[in-house]
């Protein structure tokens, strides 16, 4: 596409990049200014559709789509960065300049050097009014080509042509009548058109001018097949015949059109038609195996063109037994594709839900021997129907309620039961929360030991090796038993630790090589889910939405639990638990099977004080059941937790 074009487009498209990377669903009535230079409370920013622009009437900020594009990526305004960025986001390809290093045509910059490209289109006019000149209308018909189809793809005729390049490069060539094929509006093919042509002037018969460029390009987009030649004369071979066509311009130029083919949303199926010969042959190897890495449809019949070099050839020669030839090919084509068409058709009425009965008692089957998750709360088991199922479970909670720790109690029962569990920790070391299960371990062995309170440690107490000096044996002999009540809990229980480099990619490749190495589906428990790897050019609430999803997805490809930590919004913290309290809460509420929320007892009261009830020894905490795709909602559970210890103890449920 011409730069300017290009340019046209990308500021065109305004809309879909505030939605899409700036989270501004509607700009029918003033939004948050995007600049960041002032706090906005009264939205100021609007959106000026004739100028395509955002305008903020506060601080007078004024960006189109590539302003916007450098502020999000802290690049300069106007910058080769900022409208390769916005190009690429928007799936737009830009015809480029001659040198690499000439930025001109995305810039909108006015020409610096020769080298630049040149718009022809003036050119072209003054062509194509010469088209019906004697001359061109005899070398037209020389190669079977009619007026009508010159007419229709932009043919023109200049009776006294000299190369452009060869006159910036300060030569004088002499005035030749060419045929005038435009491939862009900055490229074209100059054909000479004279006979009898002597071995020099061969050389020059077939002039390029700009960049390399497919002659018909958008014949790719169209819903027939599309022949694909060398010349464009053998393109137009085809097209007056009536058929979808395009030229590369040379069989050198096959990584070119493997670009194009690649930056383009949708491509019709291609049977190449390169020339009969080594050349050709060579060229259409590389596009066999370009296409297949592609994935783009293809065919290719060695008798297509029978003894004949190429297409112009063979319909100068005979053109009832090209036009035979090339009906031929296309049937082959169209039956190949009515064959596939009618396995993909038999395919899908295969997956019909009757046809999946059969599979659904089998299931049922295999699931009488499957052994029940318990989480080691009875309670909390009773209201989820059992225990753990293969679905999505997400606790939220504001901070230091107990996230981790309940999570992490649930992670050393189920373990202890002789179940894999993998628990992915984003934010502790492996190190932390193995100290935090031996603090719960500290305090449970007391208890039942009957050793003075002391005796149980913190977390930092137990990590903290410098300590263990001033403790008494009785003291160490605790730790000692606690770790090895710990390590016998844990023989089914791995750590991964992680900060910033684990999304739900890695999730999966994790659970992939646990199973590959233990043939075995383990609980999967994140922690926590706002500071997963996020996914590239999403926004933060896109990129939590489709992270959501593909922990569901892990969920039912391996049949096993997951288990993710969410947190609240701050607006919460005061407030009783409920869906609108988890952040980014779109993807969550409606993709988790089952969401948990925990809450300070009492959170629901009209005075409730957060800090006063954080200082309770042990927490009354209220789980709550906000969501249960396939069991009760709306039930209550209290806990009692040990923050010092990393423990909880279940209630009644209300």
């Amino acid at each position: 596409m011409h730069y300017t074009t290009a340019k046209d487009r990308a500021k065109s498209l305004i809309l879909q990049y505030l939605a899409s990377q700036f989270n501004v669903k509607s700009t029918n009535k003033n939004f948050r200014c995007l600049s960041g230079t002032h706090e906005d409370k009264k939205p100021s920013m609007s959106y000026d559709k004739a100028r395509q622009r955002v305008h903020c009437f506060s601080c007078k900020a004024d960006y189109d789509i590539f302003d916007l594009y450098a502020l999000r990526h802290n690049l300069s305004s106007g910058s080769k960065e900022v409208f390769e960025g916005v190009y690429a986001w928007a799936g737009i390809s830009v015809d480029k300049p001659t040198k690499t290093n000439d930025f001109i045509s995305l810039t909108d910059k006015k020409p610096q050097t020769s080298e630049a490209q040149v718009d022809y289109q003036q050119f072209f006019s003054k062509a194509q009014s010469n088209i019906s000149n004697p001359a061109s209308i005899a070398y037209l018909s020389k190669r079977g080509i009619s007026k009508v189809t010159a007419k229709q793809y932009g043919l023109g005729y200049i009776d006294d042509w000299q190369s452009p390049r060869a006159l910036k490069d300060g030569k004088n060539p002499p005035k030749t009548s060419r045929l005038i094929i435009p491939t862009s509006e900055c490229s074209y093919t100059a054909l000479d058109i004279r006979d009898n042509l002597t071995a020099e002037q061969k050389r020059y018969s077939k002039m390029k001018e700009g960049n390399t460029n497919i002659f018909n390009i958008k014949a790719l987009e169209e819903e027939s097949p599309c022949f694909v030649t060398e010349g464009e004369i053998d393109a137009l071979s085809f097209l007056e015949l009536g058929y979808n066509a395009v030229a590369l311009g040379s069989a050198s130029n096959t990584d070119s059109f493997l670009k194009r083919l690649k930056a383009l949303p949708k491509v019709c199926q291609l049977i190449l038609a390169l020339d009969n010969d080594v050349r050709g042959k060579e060229a259409t190897t590389a596009l066999e195996k370009g296409l297949g890495e592609l994935g783009i449809a293809f065919s290719y019949s060695n008798e297509l063109y029978e003894s004949s070099k190429d297409a112009n050839e063979f319909l100068v020669q005979d053109k009832d037994s090209f036009t035979s030839k090339i009906e031929e090919t296309l049937s082959t084509v169209i039956k190949a594709q009515l064959e596939e068409a009618e396995i993909k058709r038999s395919e899908y009425l295969n997956e019909s839900a009757s046809n999946y009965v059969s599979l659904l008692r089998a299931e049922i089957n295999a699931s009488r021997n499957a052994k029940l998750i318990s989480t080691g709360f009875s309670n909390l088991d009773e209201v989820l129907g059992g225990g753990l199922f293969d679905g999505l479970y997400i606790i939220g909670a504001i901070s230091s309620l107990g996230k981790t720790t309940l999570a992490v109690q649930i992670a050393d029962y189920v373990s202890s039961q002789g179940q894999d569990v993998l628990y992915i920790s984003l934010e502790m070391s492996r190190y932390e929360i193995m100290a935090k299960s031996i603090s719960k371990h500290t305090f449970l062995y007391s208890k039942e030991h009957g050793y003075h309170e002391c005796h149980a440690k913190f977390t930092r107490n137990i990590m903290i090796g410098s300590r263990y000096i001033d403790y008494s044996d009785s003291e160490r002999e605790v730790i000692y038993q606690a770790g090895e009540a710990y390590k016998k809990d844990v023989e089914k229980l791995w750590i991964v630790e992680g900060l910033g480099n684990i999304g739900a990619a890695r999730i999966k490749e994790l659970v992939s090589e646990h199973k590959q190495h233990t043939g075995n589906s383990p609980v999967i428990i994140v922690d926590y889910l706002q500071i997963l790897a996020p996914y590239e050019k999403l926004t933060e609430k896109q990129s939590i939405d489709k992270t959501v999803l593909e922990l569901k997805r892990i969920s039912r490809d391996f049949k096993t639990p997951v288990l993710a930590i969410s947190s609240f919004n701050r607006q919460n913290y005061a407030t009783e638990a409920n869906m609108t309290a988890f952040k980014e809460s779109g993807g969550i509420e409606y993709s988790a099977d089952v969401l948990i929320g925990l809450q300070l007892k009492g959170a629901s009261d009209k005075n409730f004080d957060v800090d006063a009830a954080k200082q309770k020894k042990p927490r009354e905490v209220e789980l709550k059941i906000l969501k249960n795709r396939n069991g009760e909602t709306g039930t209550t559970l209290d806990f009692r937790y040990n923050a010092g210890f990393n423990y909880f103890e279940e209630g009644e449920a209300r």
